[in-house]
């Protein structure tokens, strides 16, 4: 995904300006050029965004986040509400406000945000791992994103993950049009 991130960012950071000549001023020989720099609209959203994600495709996800662990040896995660409402709280988040992050417009991070569902309730020892992506089409590219990323991958991999929770949220506005998080944790309460 950081590949993914960086080109992203770079898209972002490039500014949408067209300059245009609004008057040309005759002093002798030599012509003066005034222009004037305006910010030109966003280049119009890809069709794709607009697709919906199949019905299902957090079972989608599941299923090939369940197999690509199977393949490294790992047990399986199952679906956890509470992991589920902090992913949508942060996935809504970066489409609202077009931005990829573990921290949250607000300030909140991946723990204040699980904890916040009452997923961390427990003394004992727990632990919470967050994946976050934009731009991609459809799970299959995202998690092929997630597993090609170190950091993505740890997550994915974690052997004491036992739960997860999966978001996706879309967006008209901005550079980027789609937005997947990944929650997991471990040692807390669905």
């Amino acid at each position: 995904m950081f590949s993914r991130r960086a080109s992203v960012f770079r898209a972002i950071a490039r500014p949408f300006w067209r300059c245009r000549i609004v008057a040309m001023i005759g002093v002798a020989m030599i012509g003066v050029a005034a222009t004037a720099c305006t910010p030109a609209a966003p280049p119009p959203a890809p069709a794709w965004w607009q697709q919906a994600v199949p019905v299902g495709w957090q079972n989608q996800m599941l299923a090939q986040v369940n197999a690509y662990r199977a393949l490294h040896g790992d047990s399986p995660v199952v679906m956890c509400s509470r992991l589920q409402t902090a992913a949508e709280t942060l996935t809504n988040d970066e489409a609202a406000h077009n931005f990829i992050g573990h921290t949250g417009s607000d300030g909140s991070t991946t723990t204040s945000r699980v904890t916040a569902t009452g997923y961390l309730s427990l003394p004992d020892a727990w632990g919470i791992g967050e994946n976050t992506a934009g731009g991609q089409v459809d799970v299959t590219q995202v998690m092929s994103e997630w597993e090609a990323s170190p950091e993505h991958n740890a997550n994915l991999l974690n052997p004491a993950m036992t739960g997860g929770g999966f978001a996706e949220a879309t967006t008209a506005a901005g550079i980027i049009h789609r937005f997947w998080t990944q929650d997991f944790g471990y040692g807390g309460v669905c």
